[in-house]
């Protein structure tokens, strides 16, 4: 099935689009610029029995919204990859997407991916890695949804995960109960995927007949209803 004509290709989602460098947000920040978006990098504290550890928050925002009135969006990638699934050095991806239609996006790294420090490869150096999926339902997720309430002014989220990274943060919802997941107020979920598009109002969701991937929309708040095609 042909995606409609009024839709806009945006993006491809893939594990490891690019290849992450210390200094990529100071390379890729007047591209952004170009396009009127901020790009920044923050360094979230870990918040478990080892605190040695950061985790990286990418941030992209459009320069011209005011920040506190912005939706929230909280991205996460799958199990063997990094945040550069959501956007790259060109300001492509759905994070940029989103940003450029006024949305506050935050793009995560989970602890020793991307941006996040120590890198599992400098990690295995010095210690055996000891954290797993555990720690990242119980303490890191949890604790970058706080930092991105901080940094945003705002309580109020929509998560988007890819591939595994949707099973951490349903996981995360399950463990922390309705207490913590009450600031939530939509998920998304997508499955491993080669071509996405998005388009407004439309009702349906279309599929090729080799579909392969998965899809969970959950939304209480939003009239913007997405449209995607997925295609092997």
């Amino acid at each position: 099935m042909q995606a409609s004509k009024n839709c806009i290709k945006f993006t491809r989602i893939r594990s490891n689009a690019f290849q992450l460098r210390r200094n990529f947000h100071k390379e890729a920040a007047s591209r952004y610029n170009e396009e009127d978006l901020l790009l920044k990098l923050h360094n979230i504290p870990g918040n478990s029995n080892d605190d040695t550890y950061t985790l990286g928050l990418t941030q992209i925002i459009s320069k011209n919204i005011v920040e506190k009135d912005a939706p929230v969006v909280l991205m996460l990638h799958g199990a063997i990859s990094n945040s550069s699934t959501f956007f790259s050095p060109k300001a492509k991806g759905l994070g940029p997407f989103l940003a450029s239609k006024g949305c506050n996006v935050f793009i995560a790294d989970n602890r020793g991916r991307g941006f996040s420090k120590p890198s599992l490869k400098e990690e295995v150096k010095t210690k055996p890695i000891q954290h797993g999926q555990f720690e990242t339902i119980r303490y890191d997720i949890p604790t970058i949804s706080t930092a991105v309430k901080k940094i945003s002014g705002q309580t109020k989220q929509h998560w988007i995960a890819h591939s595994w990274g949707g099973i951490l943060m349903s996981s995360t919802m399950a463990y922390k109960g309705e207490k913590f997941t009450s600031h939530i107020l939509s998920m998304i979920c997508l499955g491993m995927c080669y071509h996405v598009v998005i388009c407004y109002m439309c009702a349906a969701f279309c599929f090729t007949s080799f579909c392969s991937s998965y899809l969970i929309l959950t939304s209480h708040t939003h009239s913007l209803t997405l449209t995607y095609t997925f295609r092997n």
